[in-house]
């Protein structure tokens, strides 16, 4: 069988889809061509000229299946209708990853906006890291008969760190594991906000706090205008793109927190696999999508009850012999891909 995925190849979606692709290529049953962008773009003649060379790419290829991997402003996402435009007769799976697709209207083009959904609604199978993305994909398009849920995988399940690795982060991040650490970490997306982490900073003088990924000095600021970010000395703000081992080395030296509140615009995070994982403590705004990964948890909760977000804070450092969760691996996730591969 030949299976064409397709994802941007630079971002968060790059590496969900990697490790995929390559336990694919395992099975000698398939023959894979993993295609994509390495940028984003918001020039419309641009975009329909990378899209149009890339479908062209598939087209001659000719694949049985192909598996589309795109977020809100990937251009990815107008791959179905110009590979359609170009004689494409194969099947069509969405991994849905954003519940919020709108590049084309920051760009201001109503006519490609509606194509990009149309097509989206002539997906043969898709799959949903949740049931809350599924619903509202449902109330949107109610044909759609054939998907499953099938939770995000941990990224970071195989990944280790020598002591070498360990001494040099400690060291380059300025993290001492004795002490009580907490991180926000990932890209600096508009569904997660500072402002709750900056507050804990300046009440919890005996913690610190990381805020680690690409684009997050200037968000911190924009978020609190009125606070001098320099004067709270156990708040670190590291705008980096961080790489598996970086991750890996956050994950298993602070408590992970996650703020997340736009709960429209995404429909999983990679990162909470990680914690729940690795069985080390988290703190969860209690929105939709992550209430399913973390179940009946008193650190997942409302995080505007400021009252509650302190005394939680303050509780999970005494957390011991947290249990691992053996859901979220890439193997049990790519059993229900190729499940749905079978059934389309």
């Amino acid at each position: 069988m030949k299976l064409c995925v397709v994802s941007p190849l630079y971002n968060g979606l790059y590496r969900y889809c990697k490790p995929l692709v390559e336990l694919l290529k395992t099975n000698t049953d398939f023959e894979i061509l993993h295609v994509g962008f390495d940028e984003i773009c918001f020039d419309k003649d641009k975009i329909i000229t990378q899209v149009d060379r890339v479908a062209k790419k598939i087209i001659e290829f000719s694949p049985d299946i192909i598996h589309y991997n795109f977020g809100t402003y990937d251009s990815e996402q107008l791959l179905p209708y110009m590979l359609e435009k170009n004689g494409f007769k194969g099947k069509s799976v969405l991994t849905y990853h954003s519940l919020q697709l709108d590049l084309f209207k920051k760009l201001n083009c109503p006519d490609l906006d509606a194509i990009s959904n149309e097509y989206m609604g002539k997906m043969d199978g898709m799959i949903f890291f949740t049931d809350y993305a599924k619903n509202i994909y449902k109330e949107k398009y109610p044909a759609l008969s054939k998907y499953v849920i099938s939770f995000h995988p941990a990224t970071h399940e195989n990944q280790t760190i020598s002591e070498q690795e360990k001494k040099f982060f400690e060291k380059e991040f300025d993290v001492d594991e004795t002490k009580k650490n907490v991180a926000l970490l990932g890209y600096a997306s508009h569904w997660k906000e500072s402002n709750s982490i900056v507050e804990l900073a300046k009440k919890h003088k005996d913690i610190n706090f990381f805020i680690a990924g690409p684009y997050w000095a200037d968000k911190v600021k924009k978020e609190n205008p009125d606070t001098d970010i320099s004067t709270l000395t156990n708040l670190k703000v590291i705008d980096k793109e961080l790489n598996k081992k970086e991750f890996y080395f956050f994950v298993k030296t602070c408590v992970g927190f996650f703020p997340y509140h736009y709960y429209k615009s995404f429909q999983g995070s990679g990162l909470l696999p990680n914690y729940l994982l690795s069985g080390y403590p988290c703190l969860v705004n209690n929105i939709s999508q992550l209430k399913e990964y973390c179940g009946e948890n008193k650190y997942c909760f409302d995080f505007s009850n400021q009252e509650l977000l302190n005394k939680r804070l303050t509780e999970i450092f005494d957390e011991k012999n947290l249990k691992k969760n053996k859901r979220f691996s890439y193997q049990n996730h790519l059993d229900d891909i190729l499940n749905l591969y079978r059934e389309i």
